[in-house]
């Protein structure tokens, strides 16, 4: 976890996958698997564990995602830049908030959204050898984050207009 912020202290670039999947687990895989221990499961549990760092990660390149205009307003980059620019968008904050590049943009978070889905369904698996209570809550939050992924994909290049949310309402349902 303290790598993790680190990496942020030391505004660390995300060039590849790789990179931006190390911080992922770093700032959220690693609290995937502390909740985990405190919802009951067992510390040799590897397999649990392993599935709940999947959700961490699953999240935070959903937030990533979200986030990717708020982040370059604030000069950050957590993308990976290679993934920016195979879509024809630069590696500077400026290139990800250039109107021109709303598309590759929306296409680099379709790309890790993707991704995020993997974790998922991998994650799914684990969800299900969580004490019932612990599990209900998981799989809401996990419903909701999803749902995040959904509207961005389904809001095309402008879904950025306005923080991308879920109303109360509708994280019930998913809850």
């Amino acid at each position: 976890l303290l790598d993790g912020f680190a990496l942020d202290a030391e505004e660390a670039r995300f060039e590849t996958l790789d990179d931006t999947l190390r911080y992922c687990y770093g700032v959220a895989g690693v609290v995937g698997i502390m909740m985990a221990i405190l919802m009951g499961v067992d510390r040799e549990d590897e397999e649990t564990l392993d599935r709940a760092c999947d959700l961490g990660l699953a999240f935070q390149l959903t937030n990533i995602c979200r986030d990717i205009y708020d982040d370059a307003r604030a000069g950050r980059i957590y993308a990976p830049t290679h993934l920016l620019e195979r879509e024809g968008v630069g590696p500077s904050p400026q290139d990800v908030l250039d109107p021109a590049n709303k598309e590759g943009v929306w296409r680099a978070a379709l790309c890790l959204l993707d991704i995020a889905d993997e974790y998922y369904a991998s994650a799914t698996m684990g969800v299900r050898r969580l004490p019932p209570r612990a599990a209900a809550a998981v799989a809401a939050a996990r419903n909701i984050y999803r749902d995040i992924g959904r509207r961005i994909r389904e809001g095309g290049p402008d879904v950025w207009r306005a923080r991308v949310a879920i109303s109360g309402p509708r994280k019930a349902a998913l809850a």
